[in-house]
């Protein structure tokens, strides 16, 4: 845990990289979803699933968090920041909604009440202890505790997306 948008046209999905058996079954597309235009609801999981907004981090029932709430400016160097951190994995970045495709996704939008967690969280993940992949996981920057920073928001969604990925904060 870390502490109206006109469409954003990115690019079409390169079918080529999004893979679920690319030799080890990941995933590798991430979906940046803004929560626009009316935010996004996520529901409690016994498993994480981006294709139907569930979530094994989020307390029990449906979830409701409000659409980010930065200029498009930085919306779009949000993303560009997230496709050059994210850029040497091999891993497409969009924030085009990929539908029913299995993809990672991050939410970055809202207030950490509204996923049942303090007010001091700007970002949390699912993880795991033996440095696994989390297919179809969501993790979420919560946006409205932060300035409005592009940044500041990439950095901490990057460090929530690479938990999502296998990655801690430090393995001693």
């Amino acid at each position: 845990i870390v502490p109206v948008l006109a469409a954003t046209t990115t690019g079409a999905i390169d079918a080529d990289l999004v893979r679920t058996d690319g030799g080890d079954g990941s995933t590798t597309l991430i979906y940046l979803d803004h929560c626009k235009p009316a935010g996004c609801t996520v529901t409690r999981g016994s498993v994480n699933d981006s294709r139907s907004n569930r979530s094994t981090i989020t307390p029990t029932g449906a979830r409701w968090l409000a659409p980010f709430n930065g200029s498009d400016e930085v919306w779009t160097q949000l993303v560009a920041c997230v496709r050059d951190v994210m850029g040497p994995f091999r891993v497409q970045v969009t924030d085009v909604d990929p539908g029913n495709v299995p993809h990672h996704e991050a939410m970055i939008a809202g207030l950490p009440g509204q996923l049942g967690f303090g007010n001091g969280v700007a970002g949390v993940s699912p993880f795991t202890t033996d440095c696994s992949t989390i297919e179809t996981s969501i993790v979420f920057t919560c946006t409205d505790v932060l300035p409005d920073d592009a940044q500041l928001m990439c950095e901490i969604m990057a460090q929530e997306i690479a938990h999502s990925f296998g990655l801690d904060h430090q393995l001693l």
